[in-house]
């Protein structure tokens, strides 16, 4: 008999109910904007709300995930004005 599958239970942040739906989408969005954030400063702005926002629906790498694309995106900008200089 196979197990079965039951959403999981929202998760509550103060009060405001987030349901888990599409976590891993912006967990992937928030990855593909720590790589490009070393390129352009945008996409590690993105990558950030974007690991964030999976953080709050539950996925346990979306707090990791914010912080690469914030370290990017400073290592990214160091680099624009570095070559720029």
């Amino acid at each position: 008999m196979a197990p079965s599958r039951t959403a999981p239970d929202p998760a509550e942040h103060d009060g405001v109910v987030i349901p888990p739906d599409h976590a891993l989408a912006w967990l992937v969005v928030g990855a593909v904007g720590a790589i490009t954030a070393i390129w352009l400063v945008l996409p590690g702005v993105v990558g950030m709300a974007a690991g964030s926002v999976a953080h709050l629906k539950g996925h346990r790498l979306g707090m990791p995930v914010a912080v690469v694309a914030g370290i990017t995106t400073i290592v990214g900008m160091a680099l624009a004005f570095w070559v720029r200089a």
